[in-house]
């Protein structure tokens, strides 16, 4: 640097003290365990995990904020308080949720004798829905997954090449947001996962392992069953995807009947004709986006499998149910409304 000229040189020197400020408050390098900063952006401490505000690189440099020699921590139980926290976290961080400025809601009909099963609703349950409502960072490659499924049970399942590359894309792309990232924080720190791969290996088996839920045929997922929707003996089955839902409606694919009740936040208990098969119930959360509920769902597979999942979320009380199917995999995963 002997020959630039003292003005380029300060500039050079000002910049890279710049550069170092910020990584001080955005990175956990050196920072591993450390008190609590307001003035700084990010945290690096165990607390971080449950509020949502670790750093990029916590789990990289810090080992889960400090953990003596990267010993491995014995599985905790996860609260509702944990639970409901991680919900706050994530409600907060849903960048992808989709703003209700973009689409309406007509709930019409509220549904009084559910085994009528008649269309008590005139209209659509969506409307006014924007073009790049539907379009996002996760989104889109979440609609590329809805079509590869076959939709009756006992016809089997064949994962093509084309596929298995849209249901990597969805995982990569779920993977860079803050929502599963505090997800896996919480997860990591309660001793369920030793890596951000081996939650992400988790995720795929969980929701993407093909099982059988008619005769032995490996004829559905627990993704296909949540967020697509089957039929069985006459009958949809699953089917607790807004985002599908209202892609079916505006292909004229679904008749929306009418609602049961409703719950907040943006929760729904309806009825519907999918194809000529009527959904007798079934429950979405609209507006938010595929990770917050894969989240939420993951969550309450592990913490409590096959039972009532409840918490709080913007101060209400809210619930989730999950099922386990042959054994030990996810069956479904709903909105308990």
């Amino acid at each position: 640097m002997g020959n630039l000229p003292n003005q380029v040189l300060q500039t050079l020197i000002l910049l890279l003290v710049t550069v170092i400020a910020v990584q001080a408050v955005t990175s956990c390098r050196g920072r591993c365990g450390g008190s609590f900063r307001r003035d700084n952006q990010c945290q690096c401490n165990r607390a971080c995990a449950r509020f949502g505000d670790c750093c990029h690189d916590y789990q990289t440099l810090c080992d889960g904020g400090g953990r003596p020699g990267g010993a491995p921590v014995a599985k905790q139980p996860i609260s509702s308080g944990d639970i409901s926290r991680l919900a706050h976290s994530l409600w907060t961080a849903d960048t992808n949720r989709v703003p209700g400025m973009m689409y309406s809601i007509r709930k019409q009909t509220r549904i009084s004798h559910l085994y009528r099963r008649r269309d008590r609703a005139p209209k659509s349950l969506f409307t006014n829905v924007l073009p790049a409502a539907l379009y996002g960072p996760t989104l889109t490659p979440f609609r590329a997954l809805l079509n590869n499924y076959e939709r009756s049970t006992g016809v089997a399942e064949r994962t093509t090449t084309t596929e298995q590359r849209e249901i990597d894309a969805f995982l990569t792309a779920i993977f860079n947001t803050d929502v599963i990232q505090s997800t896996y924080n919480l997860l990591y720190n309660k001793g369920h996962f030793s890596s951000k791969a081996d939650f992400k290996d988790f995720m795929k088996t969980t929701w993407f392992g093909l099982y059988s839920r008619s005769g032995g045929t490996l004829d559905s997922s627990a993704f296909e069953h949540t967020f697509v929707g089957e039929m069985k003996n006459g009958a949809v089955t699953g089917f607790h995807n807004w985002i599908q839902f209202c892609l079916q409606e505006r292909a004229g694919n679904l008749n929306y009947y009418g609602y049961r009740s409703e719950k907040q936040p943006n929760q729904l208990l309806l009825q519907f004709n999918w194809s000529g098969q009527v959904k007798t119930l079934s429950s979405i959360m609209y507006g938010v986006s595929p990770e917050f509920e894969l989240a939420l769902f993951s969550v309450c597979f592990i913490a409590r499998p096959s039972d009532l999942c409840t918490f709080t979320l913007n101060g209400h009380n809210v619930a989730i149910r999950t099922w386990k199917i042959e054994g030990d995999k996810l069956g479904a995963a709903y909105f308990h409304v």
